[in-house]
């Protein structure tokens, strides 16, 4: 990664479509070197076979097919009204890239997308890529310019954003003066559409004329279709039609409300009854998979007002006896005790509520791991216990009896309510690594003797967040740092891996040390990060290969009413729930770049303090679970 991307959205009524860091404009300083460096595609496809419209619907005498190219309009009469000829199929996010001919008095057309026909009307809703001129008095206001347009005047409006039959404005344009020159009139124009997630992109002849970030509620899926404009006699000629679907486009969601009680901030699944379906686990209930209709209470349940808090902050499914059966790990609020609850078997129905197990009396830090971190092949739990850093072990012969706690750092007077808490292998010699929000735990070669481990000062942030990571998300070869920067505030951040005494720019501890560069994700204000998203309360974090290229992503989302109905810095009154797409690619330079495609999973359910991402149904894709304020959710990819 040579430099963080920095995009300014334009948006509305701005006056240029650009962008603010010289880093991304080396990045696509053309237009065709941006769409052939950028992501990796998985699915690539012409929509026209040059001879039929097969695939294609709302064919008329408008439209017609001739020397291999989709021809709409006519140069013989009057257009009566807009004609649109559609793609069958519906995309999500994709690059589209065709030529276009524009011929004739009409003089405009345009490629829809993300599009909808409204019901008994000839219009077609959504995104429009512009193709031809407009009036230049007209379009001077539009654009905010104070010059004068002789009578008759026409501005070029290639590659324009406009919004049809929905708005019904240009949401961004390139300015006349640049888009004139790489026109060619009456011949061939190459037109490159990239739509993902929020941000739309849009290139005419190797010119970027539109970076838009979409900011309102409309869908980001819907047809391409072709269109010739009413009015004066005109042909819009169009050849090479060729979509490439990227990975974001395939991932979606049902998501369905099992509850709105509050009972718990986390959630989590694992098949409870033996039937090799996995159940759901949230509060004081499992919910029989597959469809969840069924709930069954393993211990005496307990709802909670939103405005306070619950005494279950963390589920785990394990097996901690060897029985056959999966039992419960419950960690508790902040300070409080961990539980285990024993799962009774075959006798499940008729037993009433489980046994009981408290193992450990004071797991404190707000985000504590279940993690494999000895490497002996089952887990532990890593937390804060009375002002000291360590991990807390069952004897695996009696997992009932009391756990023991132990220490990797010195007393540092870290309390319960300690923020920010990661596990993974930051040096890259195969043992894994505590992180907080001021530095890691390096693990050492024994851990015979509880020694203390070595600590490398980082500052990865103030206040702490939720779960950190260790994780190559450049692809370099190294681990880098995921985490959110503040649990109640703004920020998620991947910190970049720049190797021992990389140089200046980094961020490390004493020389030798590992540094880090930090490449912001989200922050508190939508205008300051590439795709116009921004929530705070990012109490929870989970990673994992949501759309199966391979990489893992980013999940989490607002922690709905975390200090009450009053106490969200945002007051943002959407519980929003994103998956995070890390999307790596080539940059100007030939360096490896990688950036984060916010994608939005719900929002209406949040996250609480814990979020869970997994093959729920075992059907190969990422499911998500919540348990938190808003009750229990799952939200199930199709």
């Amino acid at each position: 990664m040579r430099t963080p991307l920095l995009i300014l959205n334009v948006a509305g009524f701005t006056h240029r479509a650009f962008l603010c860091a010289a880093s991304f404009m080396a990045l696509i300083s053309a237009g065709g070197a941006a769409a052939q460096n950028s992501h990796s595609f998985t699915q690539s496809r012409s929509l026209f076979d040059g001879e039929t419209f097969t695939n294609w619907e709302g064919t008329s005498d408008l439209f017609r097919i001739e020397n291999g190219a989709i021809v709409a309009g006519r140069l013989d009469e009057q257009i009566a009204s807009n004609a649109f000829l559609c793609s069958r199929d519906e995309f999500g996010d994709f690059e589209l890239r065709l030529m276009v001919s524009l011929v004739g008095p009409g003089d405009n057309a345009g490629i829809q997308f993300r599009s909808r026909r409204l019901t008994s009307h000839h219009e077609v809703s959504g995104y429009q890529a512009d193709v031809g001129t407009v009036s230049a008095s007209w379009f001077n206001t539009v654009i905010g310019s104070t010059a004068e347009a002789a009578a008759g005047e026409r501005s070029p409006v290639w590659g324009s954003l406009y919004d049809e039959s929905r708005r019904n404005r240009y949401l961004a344009w390139g300015m006349p003066e640049d888009v004139a020159p790489v026109v060619n009139v009456g011949g061939w124009n190459e037109l490159v559409v990239r739509a993902e997630g929020s941000r739309i992109r849009i290139w005419i002849n190797d010119l970027q004329t539109v970076d838009y970030i979409e900011r309102d509620h409309v869908p980001r899926t819907g047809n391409i279709c072709l269109q010739i404009h009413s009015g004066a006699p005109a042909e819009a000629w169009h050849k090479n039609i060729q979509v490439t679907e990227l990975p974001g486009s395939y991932v979606s969601f049902e998501s369905r409300r099992l509850g709105d009680v509050f009972y718990s901030e986390g959630a989590n699944f694992g098949d409870i009854d033996g039937d090799g379906t996995n159940d759901l686990v949230s509060g004081p209930y499992w919910y029989q998979g597959p469809d969840f209709g069924q709930r069954h209470a393993y211990y005496e349940p307990k709802p909670f007002d939103p405005a306070g808090y619950s005494d279950n902050f963390f589920a785990h499914v394990l097996d901690f006896n060897d029985d056959g059966f999966n039992d419960i790990l419950i960690i508790g609020f902040p300070g409080q005790m961990a539980t285990w609850y024993q799962n009774p078997g075959v006798a499940r129905e008729a037993s009433g509520h489980w046994a009981a197990h408290v193992v450990f009396d004071v797991v404190d830090n707000e985000s504590p791991w279940w993690t494999d971190i000895t490497g002996d092949g089952r887990p532990e739990i890593v937390a804060i216990s009375n002002g000291r850093y360590g991990y807390i072990e069952p004897d695996w012969s009696h997992p009932e009896l009391p756990w023991t706690f132990h220490p990797i750092s010195s007393d540092g007077g870290w309390q319960r309510f300690t923020h920010g808490l990661g596990v993974g292998d930051v040096n890259g010699d195969g043992r894994e690594d505590v992180l907080e929000r001021a530095g890691w735990w390096e693990q050492p070669p024994s851990l015979a003797g509880d020694p203390i481990w070595q600590f490398h000062e980082v500052a990865f942030s103030e206040r702490g967040g939720a779960q950190m990571y260790a994780y190559d998300a450049d692809g370099d070869g190294d681990n880098d740092v995921i985490t959110s920067l503040e649990a109640h505030g703004y920020g998620l951040a991947w910190y970049e891996n720049m190797g021992a005494s990389a140089g200046s720019g980094g961020t490390g501890g004493t020389e030798g040390d590992i540094s880090f560069i930090q490449h912001m994700i989200l922050n508190e204000s939508s205008e300051l990060n590439a795709f116009g998203v921004a929530f705070g309360e990012l109490h929870a974090i989970d990673l994992i290969d949501m759309d199966g290229d391979g990489v893992k992503d980013i999940v989490t989302g607002k922690r709905w009413w975390s200090h009450g109905a009053e106490g969200d810095p945002d007051m943002n009154p959407k519980a929003w729930l994103y998956w995070f797409q890390t999307v790596r690619y080539t940059d100007a330079q030939g360096g490896i770049s990688v950036e984060f495609v916010p994608h939005l999973i719900d929002d209406d359910s949040g996250i609480g303090v814990q979020i869970v991402a997994g093959d729920i149904d075992g059907d190969g894709r990422p499911d998500v679970v919540v348990g938190n304020k808003t009750g229990t959710t799952v939200h199930m990819q199709r």
